[in-house]
């Protein structure tokens, strides 16, 4: 197209340009409102209208390309992530049974307290932590640990919330509380992790502070 009718090939990417950049001069507006008006989208956006402005077209296109693509990958990865921690949420049963004087009673999972007894057939998940009283038996812990084999315990041994029981029915001394069981404690380090930026990110917010304000006035 270039070739061709270079003024054409000028507006098409001209057109590319200006819907890239309204998301990001969108976000950079949305974050300005916000109290952070030298954000690396306002760099991006400066840099996008300079390179406009002077006729660098195609230049303009591939740096907007360029960022749109590490955005979209970033997003890709927070979904992942984000799917991954529904999917550790699933883990948890809703009911389960609890053994009360001999009784067994279907109840909320949430409901169990440290000491209560509860009772979970082969294919069933642990909804809490909690400590063997069968004398021996394999659980499915893959999910958890990532090993593929099921694992045996003893009695008195420690289990883990979404464990899967293999091959016979157990009962199990419940020793954690509602959001405190593996799970909760594998959800709260992926959410933590999350909300912390990393090394680098943190040093482009500081470096875009000082140099997008500075190339605004040059």
């Amino acid at each position: 197209v270039a070739s061709i009718n270079p003024q054409l090939s000028s507006w098409i990417f001209t057109l590319t340009c200006l819907l890239g950049l309204y998301p990001i001069a969108r976000k950079a507006v949305k974050l300005a409102r916000g109290g952070t008006p030298f954000a690396i989208e306002t760099l991006m956006s400066v840099a996008a209208l300079g390179a406009l402005y002077l006729g660098e077209t195609a230049e303009a296109a591939m740096v907007l390309l360029l960022f749109l693509i590490g955005e979209k990958l970033e997003a890709y990865a927070s979904s992942r992530a984000r799917s991954g921690v529904q999917a550790l949420m699933d883990l948890v049963p809703e009911n389960t049974t609890l053994i009360i004087d001999g009784v067994r009673k279907e109840v909320p999972a949430s409901q169990l307290q440290p000491g209560d007894v509860i009772e979970v057939a082969p294919g069933g998940r642990l909804p809490a932590d909690g400590v063997l009283m069968t004398t021996l038996a394999s659980f499915d812990e893959s999910a958890l640990t990532g090993e593929s084999v099921p694992v045996e315990h003893e009695e008195g041994g420690k289990i883990m919330a979404g464990a899967v029981v293999v091959d016979k029915v157990v009962q199990v001394q419940v020793t954690s509380r509602q959001g405190e069981n593996a799970i909760d404690r594998i959800l709260h380090l992926i959410e933590e992790a999350e909300s912390r930026k990393a090394p680098l990110e943190r040093f482009l917010d500081k470096f875009s502070r000082w140099y997008t304000p500075l190339m605004m006035l040059v």
